[in-house]
């Protein structure tokens, strides 16, 4: 196309915008189109943050349920050892599952910052 000269697009009217050439209408709706993708974009990483924030929160309540009852099963076993109803070994198998417990549990903990910084 020659230097100085319109081609189509820019000679167009369109009689719908009151003198407005195509292009001009072309790239508003390319812009409305790309703030309308940002828009959407932004409202999932939110939604998936916040579901996120209620799996974890429900996560951590299972745990520290767990994390009781393993407290109870260690303070059992423990007692029964002293009385000599039950072997060291048992003792030590409940200790290692409590401590087990009380790590996933810090590290479902660990986790609530990050996701409240993401959101």
């Amino acid at each position: 196309m020659p230097p100085g000269s319109l081609n189509f697009l820019d000679q167009a009217v369109d009689p719908t915008t009151g003198g407005v050439g195509l292009r001009a209408v072309f790239r508003k709706k390319v812009a409305i189109a790309s703030y309308e993708r940002a828009i959407q974009s932004g409202l999932r990483e939110v939604s998936d943050g916040l579901v996120a924030r209620r799996w974890l929160l429900e996560r951590l309540a299972s745990q520290k349920q767990e994390l009781a009852a393993q407290q109870v099963r260690f303070n059992l076993a423990t007692l029964h050892y002293r009385n000599g109803v039950a072997s060291c070994l048992e003792v030590l198998d409940a200790e290692r599952e409590l401590f087990a417990i009380e790590q996933q549990t810090v590290r479902t903990r660990r986790e609530q910052p990050t996701n409240a910084v993401n959101l």
